[in-house]
């Protein structure tokens, strides 16, 4: 028994310590890039263990390297918009949306837009046809945040979340 209530203090030890580096690592962020006026992103999905910086580019882009908000398309900030975010899949190290299929209906987005924390639930997942992305135009009435990456299995395919807006901070 006492080896027992050992392991589980060891574990939750473990588990303090790892969330709160986490939460450090977004502090540390927020706090010296939001000093020098710089606008850093941040998304946060715990469930597939993301918690990374996010660069702001066009959709036509042919180089992308990082988690891209998507000019073209909506912002957190402004209300019944769309705000577009991809990212490869696979296993390079700009892959950072490989585990994005294992995300579910009701799981929670973070994103950490121009000072606000905005918190979305997860309302859709599909796959669309590689380059028929106006789906992503026809979400209307409600502000959401969609999140996009290649199949691994299929090339011709993107995978799809759209998550709607629950709160923001």
């Amino acid at each position: 028994m006492r080896k027992l209530i050992c392991v589980f203090v060891l574990l939750l030890i473990v588990f303090i310590i790892e969330k709160s580096i986490s939460l450090n690592k977004i502090n540390y962020i927020k706090e010296n890039y939001y000093k020098d006026k710089m606008d850093i992103y941040l998304i946060t999905i715990e469930k597939i263990n993301i918690k990374n910086i996010i660069k702001e580019d066009t959709i036509k882009s042919e180089k992308i390297k990082d988690i891209v908000l998507f000019k073209e398309y909506g912002k957190p900030n402004i209300k019944n918009s769309n705000t577009i975010i991809g990212a490869h899949s696979g296993n390079g190290r700009n892959s950072f949306f490989t585990n994005l299929i294992n995300i579910e209906i009701d799981d929670e987005i973070k994103l950490y837009y121009k000072e606000i924390e905005y918190i979305y639930k997860v309302i859709d997942k599909f796959y669309i046809i590689e380059s028929d992305f106006k789906i992503l135009n026809n979400i209307k009435n409600k502000t959401t945040l969609t999140l996009f990456t290649c199949n691994e299995d299929n090339n011709k395919y993107r995978l799809i979340v759209v998550s709607e807006l629950i709160d923001f901070i």
